[in-house]
C-alpha cells in the first residue's frame, strides 16, 4: 500500500532580496507586493483620466453578456444556472476589455506626458538653458 501514500513536498521558496547591515550580517527581506486591488484601481484612475467614459462602456459590457447569458438560459429553461454560470463569464469579459484599453491609456498618458515635458522646456531651450534639440 505504499505506492498510495501522498509524498511529501516542499513548497517553493519566494524570491527574496539581500540587504547588508553594517551590525548584521545578510539579511533577508521579502519583495513587497502591492495588493491586486490597488493596482486595478491605479489603472483605472490613469485610464479615467484619458478616456473618461470607460466606466460605462465597462459596466455596458458586463450587463450585456450577463443578459445575454441569462437570456440563452431563459431559452434552455434554467435561467438560475445560467445567471451564475454567467457572473464570471461578464466579469472576464470586461476584464478582458478593461486591460485592452488600459494598456493604450497607459501609452496615451506617456505620450501626453512627454508632449506637456516638450511644451514646458521650450522657453528654457530658447533662453539657452538647455540643449536644442
Amino acid at each position: 500500500m505504499s505506492m498510495f501514500k501522498r509524498k511529501k513536498t516542499v513548497a517553493p521558496v519566494p524570491a527574496t532580496k539581500k540587504t547588508y547591515n553594517s551590525n548584521r550580517a545578510a539579511q533577508e527581506v521579502a519583495p513587497a507586493k502591492e495588493p491586486r486591488l490597488k493596482v486595478i484601481r491605479d489603472a483605472y484612475k490613469v485610464t479615467k483620466g484619458v478616456k473618461p467614459w470607460i466606466g460605462f462602456a465597462l459596466l455596458g459590457i458586463f450587463l450585456v453578456v450577463w443578459v445575454a447569458v441569462i437570456s440563452l438560459g431563459l431559452t434552455w429553461g434554467h435561467p438560475v444556472y445560467a445567471g451564475f454560470v454567467g457572473l464570471p463569464l461578464a466579469v472576464l469579459a470586461t476584464l478582458f476589455f478593461f486591460t485592452r484599453q488600459a494598456g493604450t491609456a497607459a501609452y496615451a498618458a506617456i505620450k501626453i506626458k512627454k508632449g506637456l515635458e516638450q511644451a514646458c522646456s521650450w522657453p528654457f531651450e530658447k533662453a539657452g538653458l538647455l540643449p536644442q534639440r
